[in-house]
């Protein structure tokens, strides 16, 4: 939890007793989320996407990706991890 109160800027100790009051209400209706997880549903996107990613290594080798719309099945990640140790 430290951490986290740093990187939101919020006080320690507040932040450690609003966890555990939202612990004890959850514990107290005897159901609810599990406290170390957070679901962030930010819904189906309104627009498709585009996006250019191009990369260049210092021994000249090039890679360009380009996007559109929703993920296809493969993981750019891990195809510029395979670039940047070919490079």
């Amino acid at each position: 939890m430290g951490e986290v109160s740093r990187t939101l800027r919020v006080n320690y100790r507040g932040l450690k007793n609003r966890v555990a009051g939202a612990r004890d209400r959850i514990s107290a209706i005897g159901q609810g989320p599990d406290m170390n997880f957070v679901k962030l549903d930010l819904g189906a996107p309104t627009t498709a996407s585009e996006c250019w990613v191009e990369m260049e290594a210092s021994s000249g080798a090039r890679m360009r990706m380009f996007f559109n719309g929703g993920p296809r099945g493969f993981d750019a990640v891990e195809l510029s991890r395979v670039f940047w140790r070919q490079g």
